[in-house]
């Protein structure tokens, strides 16, 4: 019989897979369905901060909702003594930065990885949802070399707009009202991004700094 950990009495806990900013990913089996599956564990301090808890609880039950072929899905989330976590679907694959960093790939190659990104974006975004760190570390590649979006844990409801002015994002990829204005972004914010990376996959580079905004007469 497979063994469960204490935390996790519904899952064999059974490899590390990576960690960044927003936590550390675990795979996983669900015994009852001997289902592979990846559970997230988000920073210990976050499940201490009340505010943060609930919000999260929010967010991921909107993120459940989403369904979408570009979009890691999310099946379940949890608070254990402060320890908050999100069971998440594992998506095999590399990331895109592992794949790309430092390359150009095919025009036609970079329009159909940007193509079905956007329309998993757009699903999201219909649903409420922003992503705040659109890069090419939380992009996964498949097998069949279909792009997926993952960690959604920086994800904010479009109507959250009193966050402390708390900026998320990742240099270089960041739009720059979420530098000037965290607490008044929208959807945009991930299509900036977005352009970012096409930037990058046809050229083998970020773009180059400073961004100059365009000023369209009103």
């Amino acid at each position: 019989p497979k063994n469960s950990t204490p935390f996790f009495p519904a899952f064999e806990v059974t490899d590390f897979i990576a960690q960044g900013g927003m936590g550390a990913v675990f795979r996983a089996t669900q015994i009852s369905l001997d289902r592979p599956m990846a559970i997230k564990i988000l920073p210990y301090e976050m499940g201490l901060d009340p505010e943060f808890s609930s919000s999260f609880e929010t967010e991921a039950k909107a993120m459940a909702m989403l369904n979408h072929p570009n979009l890691v899905k999310v099946f379940d989330f949890g608070n254990i003594e402060g320890m908050l976590y999100i069971v998440m679907e594992l998506a095999p694959g590399r990331s895109l930065y592992d794949l790309i960093h430092g390359k150009s790939v095919e025009m036609s190659e970079a329009s159909r990885l940007i193509s079905d990104m956007c329309r998993g974006l757009e699903h999201a975004h219909d649903a409420g949802l922003i992503h705040r760190d659109i890069k090419p570390a939380n992009v996964l590649i498949d097998d069949s070399a279909h792009p997926k979006i993952v960690d959604f844990g920086l994800a904010r409801p479009l109507s959250n707009t009193h966050d402390g002015g708390t900026i998320y994002g990742t240099k270089g990829y960041t739009a720059p009202e979420v530098l000037t204005d965290p607490n008044n972004i929208d959807q945009r914010a991930d299509i900036f991004s977005v352009g970012a990376m096409l930037y990058e996959l046809l050229t083998g580079q970020m773009p180059p700094h400073p961004y100059i905004p365009c000023i369209f007469p009103q």
